[in-house]
């Protein structure tokens, strides 16, 4: 039940906001138990963000949400793996990307909690 929210002060077109949520769905599989079948992706572009003082420099913020804690060395291998696809698809320098991981421990679906 993973989710992952990209937020950025770039416009997006809808050719690169597929070309990451394809990418974000392979990439899902680095933390074991997880795939793209149940990954929800936002993407929210033009956001008002702030970096080091500046928004005219684009920048991005990943938040990845997960339920139960999971394997640091695959979260290692998930965060060197979405800054390489936010890098690449939406032209932003690595230096500038701060991605976040949220531990749920419950997840509600289809009307009850898992």
């Amino acid at each position: 039940m993973p989710f992952i929210n990209a937020k950025t002060n770039i416009s997006l077109s809808r050719k690169q906001r597929e070309n990451a949520k394809a990418d974000l769905g392979q990439a899902i599989s680095l933390i074991p138990g997880k795939s793209e079948q149940w990954l929800m992706v936002n993407f929210e572009g033009s956001c008002p963000l702030y970096f080091s003082g500046d928004t005219l420099e684009p920048c991005a913020m990943v938040e990845i949400q997960l339920l139960r804690e999971q394997d640091p060395q695959a979260l290692e291998q998930m965060t060197a793996k979405t800054t390489e696809i936010i890098s690449r698809d939406f032209s932003i320098k690595p230096e500038r990307i701060y991605i976040s991981y949220t531990i749920c421990t419950a997840w509600g679906y289809n009307g009850s909690n898992l």
